[in-house]
């Protein structure tokens, strides 16, 4: 499992598989589940995290932080887009 919080667009992405994401829907408020071929749950995305989550509470070494742009806004929207 890899958790990354991109701080920059309050993003929290967990991933609990390396398979390749096909779909995305929407699992809750600002939440979306990425699904493989197989429609097996492979990470699942938080926008707005901090309001939700307590992003600074994990523990030291869990959450990756990524870098600005590491995620594009295109990718973003994408993802938005997909999951309607």
């Amino acid at each position: 499992m890899r958790i990354t919080y991109y701080r920059d667009v309050d993003l929290l992405d967990v991933e609990f598989s390396p398979a390749p994401r096909t779909e995305t829907r929407d699992v809750g408020p600002h939440a979306w589940g990425e699904f493989d071929a197989d429609e097996r749950l492979v990470g699942i995305t938080f926008q707005q995290a901090s309001t939700y989550i307590d992003v600074e509470g994990f523990p030291p070494g869990l959450v990756r932080e990524g870098k600005e742009g590491a995620v594009s806004i295109a990718e973003l929207k994408d993802r938005m887009r997909r999951a309607g």
